[in-house]
């Protein structure tokens, strides 16, 4: 739900990029049918064990898709709200690590 918010937050500022936000829009749909489906199809499977293994490696990897798209999403929308001023650190996650960073 995050990602959608945030995926129409960044297409109201950035309407010139609509393709992007509906691409994002489409993948967090995807997601949830995935997510909704998932029990359905592993209510046939015989084996509990293998079902649950399964299960979880899919809920794992929907979530941390999900967190990537969202932590990306969110760093869009603060630069383009102007939260982020530093034009070297408007196009990804900045890490502060001392004496590592070339900014220190």
């Amino acid at each position: 739900m995050l990602g959608v918010l945030l995926a129409a937050g960044n297409w109201y500022r950035q309407p010139e990029r609509a393709g992007s936000w509906i691409a994002a829009m489409a993948t967090f749909a995807v997601f949830a049918l995935v997510w909704g489906c998932m029990t359905l199809v592993f209510r046939r499977w015989k084996n509990e064990a293998a079902r649950h293994q399964a299960a979880g490696f899919i809920r794992s990897g929907i979530a941390f898709g999900g967190f990537i798209m969202v932590v990306s999403l969110g760093v869009n929308l603060a630069a383009t709200l102007g939260t982020i001023d530093d034009p070297d650190r408007r196009g990804g996650v900045y890490v502060r690590c001392p004496g590592v960073n070339r900014h220190e």
